[in-house]
């Protein structure tokens, strides 16, 4: 899915994602939720907007302290480990 179909889903302009991506702005709550039900059931998200259903690939939800959520791409968790100092 493109940066710019991603954005419309979201109803958000390009330049908000971009400074998303690039951690110049946080995305308020009801994105951050919207993005969160995309990540988990994009099936859903994508029906709603008339758009055809996508598969995410390469990305996992992990839980963090406090009842949160990340989502983490597999492909940034395999560099993570193969910077990790071996024991």
């Amino acid at each position: 899915m493109s940066q710019r179909v991603f954005a419309k889903l979201l109803s958000v302009s390009c330049k908000t994602l971009q400074s998303w991506e690039q951690g110049a702005r946080k995305p308020s709550d009801a994105s951050l939720r919207l993005i969160q039900i995309f990540s988990e059931h994009p099936e859903i998200v994508c029906q709603s907007v008339g758009l055809p259903v996508v598969k995410l690939q390469g990305v996992t939800i992990q839980a963090t302290g406090s009842g949160r959520r990340k989502i983490v791409s597999k492909q940034a968790r395999q560099i993570v480990k193969q910077a990790a100092p071996a024991k």
